[in-house]
């Protein structure tokens, strides 16, 4: 798919944003250490779905530690799927790529958490419906307790200032894997959840609650 990805809208367009440094990301369980060659970074992770919290939280920390950025884009190449045939993407519609290049155009470069779709008022239900059609089980309550899970963006695209991405490569490990073992290893309700203890971190009497005009899904109606 990431040939798919390099030509179209979206590709295109991050390929002749000015400034920008994109990066193929990949997870290989094999490897002594992350390390990048190029255009591409190689993460020691399982290349497993419920091991993306912990591939998401070791991306984010190396580029910290190894590239120099004011905003960190996180893009699936996924984004550009028009099949939804298979297992587990019941109910799923295609992206509006116009929309997404717009936002990768626009996105407001003071936010420390943005992202191309919001999902607000997450609960247990909605993050079970996700994950029986993932073919799992997760522990919601572990993490979230009886209420609504932090407003999260899609892992479709979401992007953070460096100060964000610092937090997360401080604290996210733990957080990680959590998510690895509660949630099938969601990492963009991670991301979230980093995103509160970040702002409780920095701005105590702040919500937890981005103040953001983005596109807005119900909740969990896409991906965890």
């Amino acid at each position: 798919m990431l040939e798919e990805f390099n030509l179209s809208p979206v590709g295109i367009f991050l390929r002749n944003m000015p400034g920008a440094n994109v990066i193929d990301v990949y997870a290989d369980p094999d490897i002594n250490s992350s390390f990048h060659l190029e255009q591409e970074l190689f993460i020691r992770s399982p290349e497993r779905y419920d091991a993306l919290s912990l591939k998401t939280a070791e991306m984010i920390k190396y580029a910290v530690h190894n590239f120099e950025f004011h905003r960190l884009f996180k893009i699936d190449v996924t984004c550009v799927r028009t099949d939804f045939s298979a297992r587990g993407y019941e109910g799923r519609v295609a992206l509006d790529i116009e929309k997404l290049v717009c936002f990768l155009s626009c996105a407001d470069p003071v936010e420390d958490y943005d992202g191309f779709i919001l999902h607000a008022g997450a609960n247990k239900q909605n993050a079970e419906a996700w994950a029986a059609k993932k073919g799992g089980i997760i522990d919601y309550s572990r993490l979230f307790g009886d209420g609504p899970m932090p407003p999260f963006f899609s892992g479709k695209c979401y992007v953070m200032s460096r100060k964000f991405a610092e937090f997360v490569a401080e604290f996210g490990s733990s957080v990680a894997h959590d998510h690895s073992i509660y949630m099938l290893g969601s990492e963009d309700t991670m991301v979230g959840r980093l995103y509160q203890m970040f702002q409780s971190a920095v701005w105590p009497l702040a919500t937890s609650e981005p103040i953001v005009d983005v596109p807005t899904a119900g909740p969990c109606d896409g991906e965890l």
